[in-house]
């Protein structure tokens, strides 16, 4: 199967995001990028994977046609493309950093795939972000960035760096809830 091409990747900029519950559950985004693309019988249909890769911090330190990305503070980067239905290619990319996971699903369908099998499976140690708190990290107070709209990026690098100043508002936000008032 071909490799990735990191540098080529310009992902739309919508993402679920997941909280990381149990730290002692291990690499997550390659179990999580392997699972869909697995075939189902739940309502996705099967399609070719065309590329997949994986990227851990060592690997970040350069990456073929980028350069370094270890400074976005990803700890794992996992990506697949596959045959789309309406004849084109559909990317999911998995990022993990801190206490967050941030999922890119192009196909709808394996968005929900995925989000169910977060709600079904515990021992997978995620959780989704509470709508109420992403919501209050774009709120007219926050500058909304084009971060979370359906506008392309201009690079992959870009996508990483304006993904990773979302999940650090949200791990902020996430930690200032859970202080005692």
């Amino acid at each position: 199967m071909p490799a990735i091409d990191w540098a080529g990747m310009t992902p739309y900029a919508s993402a679920v995001v997941l909280e990381i519950a149990d730290d002692t559950v291990g690499p997550l985004v390659g179990r999580m990028v392997s699972y869909l693309a697995a075939p189902r019988a739940r309502g996705v249909t099967a399609r070719e994977v065309v590329a997949a890769g994986q990227l851990t911090t060592v690997e970040m330190t350069y990456v073929n046609g980028i350069g370094s990305i270890v400074e976005e503070g990803f700890e794992e980067i996992a990506a697949m493309v596959r045959r789309a239905e309406t004849g084109g290619e559909d990317l999911t990319v998995a990022l993990r950093r801190g206490p967050l996971v941030a999922v890119h699903c192009a196909d709808p369908a394996m968005r929900d795939q995925l989000l169910a099998w977060v709600d079904q499976t515990p021992s997978l140690g995620l959780r989704r972000v509470s709508p109420r708190l992403l919501e209050a990290c774009l709120c007219p107070a926050v500058p909304a960035p084009r971060m979370w709209t359906r506008s392309s990026v201009e690079s992959f690098e870009g996508y990483l760096f304006r993904l990773s100043e979302r999940m650090d508002l949200i791990a902020q936000r996430m930690a200032y809830e859970l202080m005692p008032s």
